[in-house]
């Protein structure tokens, strides 16, 4: 892979920069004896006055990220932006095999009046996870990933008032997936996973092989819905909860029914993962829900990717160290199943016993994402 020099040397890669609802991520990853670790993080919440309004978040992270640069050794002001999650709606079609520009076209016409607006005044990128056979007939199936195009506009004005030098805006999904450990898995060891992020606003779910993303679904379950059994707990039962330490988490709201053609579009939004109480309160029915949903989700995948069986179930996000709530989906799902790990090491100045790395996915995936621009 060819990285990005200059004649003083290797570029640093570019900083990610990962605008949720509560809270502004900022991470950056560095080269270290030729290999990459996350040298620089940073994080500060958003106002509450600009969790609720989008402008005052904008101008909230122009006028805060700045001094959020200073904080940690970050270099330089190039950066990568994350397309905010609560401006984005995923969904899926699909197409004859064309081309990339043909596709961008009929992507035009395919989701006119399938996301909540105007094509014509939307950003549109797609990804195609590949190909599914139909009647006789090859299609590609497509996730497409759309935000308003004022907004877009608005969030790289942001980005210049604050005098940093924007080489990409990569659609959260891609970007979580992309600063996972998963995403070095080359074609040969890529294995076919599944993602549940249970955030304090919702859940979403992702199946990707490798950095291939395959399937994204937002679903409306709150982690203070989910009570899930212990391993030596019969199914129904109820325990206490686990506790666990507060963190940033990044969560879903599906828009549309909760029947398995809901797939088709979300939207999702980034919230703050409160810790989890600890008394026990009766959840069942979310539990219940939660496992029906994960079923249509692994059936419609495998249904369309028969030859990428999901091999193994990935907790991430604030939620990964809910060890009960894993075990309890691992053995529901019937999959090997661990926390999120980082696709990079932390550098010696990152490490700390309050630092819960899954969490930084998005802005890692960012940075690391500047790696591969110019490849």
């Amino acid at each position: 892979m060819r990285l990005l020099t200059s004649r003083f040397g290797r570029t640093p890669p570019a900083i990610g920069i990962d605008l949720g609802t509560h809270s502004l991520k900022i991470a950056q990853v560095a080269f270290h004896d030729a290999t990459l670790e996350l040298a620089a993080v940073a994080a500060l919440p958003v106002a509450p006055d600009a969790q609720v309004n989008l402008q005052q978040r904008l101008r909230f992270f122009q006028d805060t990220i700045g001094g959020l640069l200073s904080q940690g050794d970050f270099r330089g002001r190039r950066a990568v932006l994350s397309l905010p999650s609560s401006c984005m709606y995923v969904h899926r079609v699909r197409l004859p095999q064309l081309d990339e520009q043909a596709t961008s076209r009929a992507l035009l016409w395919e989701t006119r009046g399938q996301i909540p607006v105007d094509v014509t005044q939307a950003v549109i990128r797609h990804v195609v996870a590949g190909a599914v056979h139909k009647d006789n007939e090859i299609l590609n199936e497509i996730i497409v990933m759309a935000a308003r195009r004022d907004f877009v506009e608005q969030l790289l004005a942001a980005a210049g008032k604050a005098r940093l030098e924007v080489v990409g805006v990569v659609a959260e999904p891609l970007a979580m997936i992309g600063g996972l450990e998963v995403a070095s898995d080359n074609d040969q060891t890529a294995r076919t996973r599944i993602f549940i992020d249970v955030g304090a606003a919702g859940t979403r779910v992702y199946i990707a092989r490798g950095s291939r993303l395959l399937f994204a679904r937002a679903l409306p379950i709150k982690a203070d819905d989910l009570s899930p059994p212990t391993a030596a707990e019969p199914r129904g039962a109820v325990p206490a909860r686990q506790k666990t330490e507060p963190a940033l988490v990044c969560s879903g709201a599906v828009s549309g029914s909760s029947a398995a053609d809901a797939c088709d579009t979300a939207v999702l939004e980034c919230e703050p993962q409160s810790p989890l109480p600890a008394a026990p309160a009766p959840a069942t029915a979310a539990m219940r829900r939660l496992r029906s949903e994960l079923n249509m989700c692994r059936h419609y995948h495998e249904a369309t990717f028969p030859q990428y069986a999901i091999e193994e179930l990935i907790l991430a996000g604030g939620g990964c160290g809910n060890e009960s709530l894993r075990t309890h989906l691992s053995v529901f799902m019937g999959l090997p199943s661990r926390q999120a790990r980082p696709a990079v090491p932390l550098g010696s100045g990152i490490a700390g016993p309050s630092m819960r790395h899954p969490v930084w996915s998005v802005a890692v995936g960012l940075s690391l994402s500047s790696t591969r621009l110019a490849a």
